[in-house]
């Protein structure tokens, strides 16, 4: 259980992060004033996710479906989309998946990790999460 709620909680910040608005910069001879920026209410944050896993049960999509649905309760302004891919073709599918920027979030299994541990690769270091005295 503690897993899924990491994982719920990992997918939740790249949602969060893929939804997120881009910030104009001021221009360098123009410092932005130095008042707090206002946080984002959930129900301003707007827009599409993909996301894209192997499943682990027959009932995968039906699980994920009622993640999405707990998750636009609090963002009900951003639309998740779901699908899976295929365990015996999963190299070619995902290869393709992240060639095309089809979706936004790959589940990428770790046995795949060397294939995508590169320098510019797909991969995000998540190193953060997991070294925070909080995640213990």
């Amino acid at each position: 259980m503690a897993k899924k709620l990491i994982f719920l909680s990992l997918i939740l910040v790249v949602l969060l992060a893929a939804c997120a608005q881009p910030t104009p910069e001021a221009p360098p001879e123009e410092a932005a004033p130095e008042e707090p920026a206002e946080e984002a209410m959930p129900e301003d944050l707007t827009g599409t996710v993909k996301f894209y896993k192997g499943p682990f049960g027959p009932d995968e999509v039906a699980q994920q479906e009622a993640n999405i649905a707990l998750f636009n309760e609090e963002y009900p302004n951003v639309k998740v989309t779901f699908e899976t891919f295929d365990w015996p073709t999963q190299e070619a599918q995902i290869t393709a998946a992240l060639a095309g920027a089809t979706h936004d979030l790959i589940y990428i299994p770790e046995g795949m990790y060397p294939k995508f541990a590169y320098e510019g690769g797909p991969l995000e270091d998540l190193s953060w999460c997991v070294d925070d005295p909080a995640w213990a």
